[in-house]
């Protein structure tokens, strides 16, 4: 690939990821942002895979691995889920915790921001997972 294309890839990376975290910030608002989060990140680290190779991109994203990712996502989502049963005697039950930061103002973390979170990672995880186990037989 050409240093333009790798330029390039590296600013969709940037682009993608900037636009998952506005979908994820604004989660309570819609149904599945966190899987349209989660597909936008998705596709941003395809590109990675896709321009620079399997070897490259695991260099460039140590820290991205998939097994964590969807043990993470699995459990958020699952706590997300379970948490209001003992709160309010409801699975998937609103639950809602407020927190005053000094520099912010309030700041409300709803069970359903939490759920898309755990979803998000989930939806990354996995992504990742197929991605580099199709490039590695190909490889």
């Amino acid at each position: 690939m050409t240093p333009l294309e790798r330029m390039v890839a590296i600013g969709v990376l940037l682009v993608a990821l900037l636009i998952s975290f506005s979908h994820l910030v604004g989660a309570e608002q819609g149904p599945g942002d966190g899987f349209t989060a989660g597909v936008i990140s998705s596709l941003g680290i395809t590109l990675q895979y896709a321009v620079f190779g399997i070897a490259e991109t695991r260099r460039m994203l140590k820290g991205l691995r998939f097994q964590p990712l969807m043990i993470a996502g699995l459990a958020t989502a699952l706590v997300a889920a379970v948490l209001p049963l003992f709160t309010t005697g409801v699975l998937l039950g609103h639950l809602a915790i407020r927190a005053e930061v000094p520099a912010l103002g309030t700041i409300e973390l709803t069970q359903a921001t939490l759920f898309d979170i755990g979803v998000y990672l989930l939806v990354v995880g996995g992504a990742t997972w197929v991605i580099e186990n199709l490039g590695e037989e190909l490889e």
